[in-house]
């Protein structure tokens, strides 16, 4: 597995995209990861990490926290990965959850995590991609399937994060067999003992339940005679299955015992069979003798009871022919008032007419009060509105002088705001003044200083090469070119130090530009200078219009501009309510004008209510009279109580003349009665003839003793029966179990030694667990090419070894750390190491480890490695070690990137990552050999 090309967005320390290309690095085989530090150099682990795996390269960092705080909230935050694994490129991409901008609306939402996986097709024309999966888990575990690692495993093998194998070197024995037990899944011995132990104590219970069971099976026999109290004590004695051969033969005997005893007592159950049988007849016969004379004794009290009812019935009859003699006078007031119902039905209309007129007179009196009522109230709110807008005063003029105070003083916020725009301007034009005077008055002093004075001496040094070279060609007695002397008393000296035409003509040149820029410097600042002083006027003249003081400065301005802004929301404010009271005031106007056109009608309905009211109470009086008129000498008050008089007395008539009809049939049907009955008992003594009543209840008694005495004789026949029955199956049972608990034992003893031999606590041999034993095994593993490596890092003066002495002795031990000091001969503790020598046997152990991981993994081949930090605390002869082993693992076609502060490392590398930070986040310069 190879990283090809990495691509962050908005990640960690990255606020814009970053890509960096891992594929030119292949040629150098090491490259640096340099830069301050929080610059973002670990990021760029996390960023691969969690492009694989989607965790971070460590275990402090959480994947939620890999959002930018640089980027902007509506950037992408994503990682995207190129990489090379099994002859095949793949292309990952992943977003961690993290909270962005909405797309509709504002606020913020909670982005989701998501990953893809593409496989790059091999294509000549174009890059094809094919999609292999995507959500976050599916990525992950199709990385894994890809890689043979899960994400602890790359980061061992892969990823050296600064201070972890140091931990891992100097930890204990638990916390290495803690470590080695996610690299290896040594997990898997700790399941097959704690599935032995499930084993062991299931056996171990299935032995202690056969055992109960055969205990339990031996309290359910009960032998006869002698036998039970041997079986009693067995019981008592049991102790374990040893005894069991015994006990089955004692079983046997005593089952053939109980079943020639159930068989005698069958043959007597029948007998008291014969006895009981011949008691039932004689009971029945009995029982039918009692019934009769029983039926004789009713029968003789029933003649009795209708001897003394018939005379009931006789008087009763004669009373009734009394009573029926007031049946004429009870007619006699029935046609009496059956004559009378027409005046009744009179009252009765005269009455409804008088109830009719109290119902309208009562409905009347309350329309009539309800009128007074709205009259009332409308003359009272005509009277209060009225008052109120007496007091209120009119607040149109009031509206009109806000309106034109607020427009005033807007139009005096516009000229202020162009002031300050203006005094803005001013500003700007000062402080671009001020760096015009500075340019002019560099390039003046440029020009002086440098420019002018070097063109003197090119001008000097130019013409003394002239006269030099004339002064060489001059000869006596002949004519000088420039002077025309002829004698030559002091000719200029010729130097090597000469200057030609063309420099001075460049010498002048330069001189003439740096002269030109000095003017045109000059120029600009003049210019400025005659804006800054048109900017001042206007500003000037912009104060006055406002009402400033021309010296008036910005926060004064601003002062001002704040005061109008202050009146005008005032004014705002006042105007609202004097618009609302004006509207107030013209809605109680219309609704006084409402009310008051109101209140003629409402007077005039209330009066003709009154008047209304006046009659019905008058025609009231008159029907009142006319109903008692008509109703004087009437006995009853109405036609109803007439009415329910007159059928009262016709029940009366009907009840009377009925109960004389049913005492007569009465008497008559009690007198036959009597005469049957006198029949029934003179037929139930001739039957009877005078034999007394038989015992009914000692023969029960006397039954039921024999039921009982045969019933304890079938419970005795049936529990000898059951108790052969039993100790037969119980003795069958107990063989059968007997032997399945010598095999089970066996069983239980062979697990029970494998658990003590697994678990390391036999109390022979060394006490080591199963798990620990491959651990120590993996880690053997681990030390032999670890030690390939520290050889190296060391000069060969340090070989790992692994502590024995503690092994016997404890279970947990095993795997700590000793070294092997070739120049003292000596093992000593790994705790004993200088900080240097203890990170290169850190970095030993870490790549001991990788290896064999590696190898574990089943062959996958790892093309990269990182490491973080650890080389400052070496020398240089360490570093030089470190550093070639290092490069001699690259030579096997494998990149390592290096993260370090190491001056020294920095000039042995070209190739390196530069990762830069400032205010806007970090960015990453590539630079390859």
């Amino acid at each position: 597995m190879k990283p090809l090309q990495l691509s962050m967005k908005a990640f960690g320390a990255f606020a814009e995209e970053c890509r960096i290309d891992f594929t030119p690095f292949d040629k150098s085989g090491i490259y640096l990861i340099t830069g301050e530090t929080g610059a973002g150099k670990t990021t760029i682990f996390d960023a691969i990490c969690y492009a694989l795996y989607g965790t971070a390269s460590g275990d402090v960092r959480d994947p939620k926290q890999f959002r930018s705080q640089y980027a902007d909230p509506k950037q992408i935050t994503c990682v995207e990965l190129r990489f090379f694994c099994g002859n095949k490129q793949y292309l990952v991409n992943r977003t961690p959850p993290y909270l962005r901008a909405a797309l509709r609306g504002s606020g913020m939402v909670e982005q989701k995590a998501e990953a893809e996986l593409w496989e790059i097709l091999p294509n000549k024309t174009a890059e094809k991609k094919e999609i292999l999966c995507s959500g976050a888990q599916a990525v992950t575990d199709k990385v894994v399937e890809l890689t043979g690692m899960d994400s602890k495993q790359f980061r061992q093998i892969v990823m050296i994060a600064q201070g972890e194998f140091r931990k891992f070197l100097l930890s204990s024995s638990v916390e290495k067999g803690k470590i080695l037990r996610q690299l290896f899944h040594t997990q898997n011995c700790d399941k097959i003992q704690q599935i032995l132990k499930e084993r062991l104590d299931q056996q171990r219970a299935h032995v202690r339940e056969q055992e109960t069971q055969m205990l339990t099976l031996l309290h359910q026999a009960s032998p006869a005679g002698e036998k039970q109290a041997e079986l009693y004590e067995a019981r008592l004695n049991f102790s374990g299955m040893a005894a069991a051969e015994e006990l089955c033969d004692m079983l046997k005997t005593s089952a053939a015992e109980l079943s020639e005893q159930a068989a005698s007592q069958s043959e007597q159950v029948q007998e008291q069979q014969k006895a009981i049988e011949s008691l039932l007849q004689e009971i029945e016969q009995g029982r039918q003798h009692n019934a009769v004379l029983k039926q004789l004794r009713q029968a003789e009290q029933e003649q009795q009871k209708g001897a003394v009812q018939l005379e009931l019935c006789e008087a009763a009859a004669k009373k009734a022919d009394a009573d029926a003699e007031k049946v004429p006078e009870l007619q006699e007031q029935v046609t009496l008032l059956q004559h009378s119902l027409p005046k009744y039905e009179e009252v009765a209309v005269l009455q409804a007419a008088e109830s009719a007129l109290q119902m309208k007179r009562k409905t009347q009196e309350q329309a009539c009060a309800q009128a007074k009522l709205y009259w009332e109230q409308t003359n009272a709110s005509c009277q209060r509105l009225s008052k109120e807008l007496e007091v209120h005063v009119d607040s149109a003029v009031d509206c009109a002088n806000l309106e034109h105070a607020i427009e005033k003083d807007t139009q005096r916020q516009q000229s202020v705001r162009q002031l300050q725009k203006q005094m803005t301007e001013q500003q700007k034009a000062q402080k671009e003044l001020e760096r015009r005077s500075q340019r002019a008055q560099q390039a003046e002093t440029w020009y002086f200083s440098e420019e002018k004075p070097a063109y003197d001496r090119t001008e000097r040094q130019f013409f003394q090469s002239m006269a030099g070279n004339l002064a060489r060609k001059l000869k006596e007695n002949e004519p000088c070119p420039v002077c025309g002397s002829r004698e030559h008393s002091c000719p200029a000296l010729y130097t090597e130090d000469t200057v030609t035409e063309e420099q001075f003509q460049k010498a002048k040149e330069r001189q003439q530009n740096a002269l030109q820029q000095m003017e045109e410097h000059k120029k600009s600042f003049t210019q400025q200078e005659e804006r800054c002083k048109m900017l001042e006027q206007q500003v000037q003249q912009q104060l006055v219009h406002c009402g400033l003081n021309e010296t008036a400065g910005s926060a004064a301005v601003q002062q001002f501009e704040a005061d109008l802004q202050a009146a005008i929301t005032q004014n705002n404010r006042l105007l609202k309510e004097r618009k609302e009271q004006l509207l107030a005031q013209q809605q109680k106007k219309q609704q006084l004008a409402k009310q008051q056109a109101e209140l003629p009608r409402l007077q005039a309905a209330y009066e003709s209510s009154h008047a209304q009211l006046e009659r019905l109470t008058q025609e009231l009086a008159v029907k009142t009279a006319e109903r008692e008129q008509c109703q004087a000498g009437l006995p009853y008050a109405s036609l109803s109580l007439a009415k329910k008089q007159l059928e009262q007395k016709q029940s009366t008539i009907r009840q009377l003349e009925q109960a004389q009809q049913q005492a007569a049939q009465k008497w008559q049907q009690q007198k036959e009665q009597v005469s049957s009955q006198q029949k029934l008992v003179q037929h139930l003594r001739e039957t009877v003839k005078d034999k007394p009543a038989y015992d009914l209840q000692t023969a029960e008694q006397t039954l039921e003793q024999k039921r009982s005495e045969k019933e304890r004789t079938e419970k005795r026949c049936r529990q000898s029966s059951q108790q052969a029955q039993q100790c037969k199956t119980i003795a069958g049972v107990v063989q059968k179990r007997y032997r399945s608990w010598e095999s089970e034992a066996r069983q239980g003893n062979t697990l029970e030694k494998l658990y003590q031999m697994m678990t390391g606590t036999l109390k022979k041999g060394e006490r080591i667990s199963f798990e620990r034993y491959v651990q120590t095994y993996y880690f053997n593993r681990v030390l032999q090419f670890a030690n390939q490596k520290l050889y190296q890092l060391s000069n060969g003066r340090y070989q790992f070894r692994r502590r024995q002495e503690e092994t016997a002795h404890n279970i947990s031990s095993g795997l700590n750390l000793d070294v092997l000091d070739q120049y003292t001969g000596k093992s000593r503790s790994v705790e004993t190491l200088s900080g240097g020598e203890t990170f290169l046997a850190s970095l030993a152990l870490a790549l001991g480890l990788s290896d064999t991981v590696q190898q574990q993994s089943g062959g996958i081949q790892l093309n990269a490695m990182f490491i973080d930090e650890g080389f400052g605390s070496l020398d240089s002869t360490a570093l030089d070690n470190a550093v070639q082993v290092l490069q001699q693992l690259s030579d096997h076609q494998r990149t390592i990137g290096i993260i370090s502060h190491v001056s020294e490392l920095a000039e042995r590398f070209e190739a390196q990552l530069q990762v830069e930070k400032s205010e806007n986040g970090s960015h990453v310069i590539c630079h390859y050999e």
